[in-house]
């Protein structure tokens, strides 16, 4: 129980910095891809969190200002596109998007591979 309890309790999550740029604002937990955002969500403050990532998703990272990325590595196609977007980004953060829920105020420091629950 004790182990279950500390990662329902997890505020950090590290992962692999495909770009850099810090953003603080409300993850957004998507497993397909979606075209608009919620209705009192706005793109300056919505990271987008996935299970895994690839071209298919470009429309929603249009919709967001940083993307964390649960399962991934920085050659897989999702990361790459990413990368040429320029959009602040995080992969292979496991348990990411297990432990966030939508509505989370989360910071995203991208240039270090790290997302924090606040």
């Amino acid at each position: 129980l004790s182990g279950m309890t500390t990662n329902i309790l997890q505020k950090k999550f590290s992962g692999m910095g495909l770009t850099t740029g810090n953003i603080e604002g409300t993850a957004w937990v998507l497993n397909k891809p979606i075209l608009e955002l919620p209705q009192s969500f706005n793109k300056k403050s919505t990271i987008l969190i996935a299970p895994a990532v690839d071209a298919g998703w470009i429309p929603t990272f249009s919709q967001v200002s940083g993307v964390v990325v649960d399962t991934g590595g920085d050659l897989s196609h999702g990361s790459i596109i990413l990368r040429e977007l320029g959009i602040p980004a995080i992969t292979n953060a496991t348990g990411v998007f297990k432990y966030i829920k939508t509505g989370d105020k989360v910071s995203l420091i991208a240039g270090q591979g790290v997302l924090l629950k606040k």
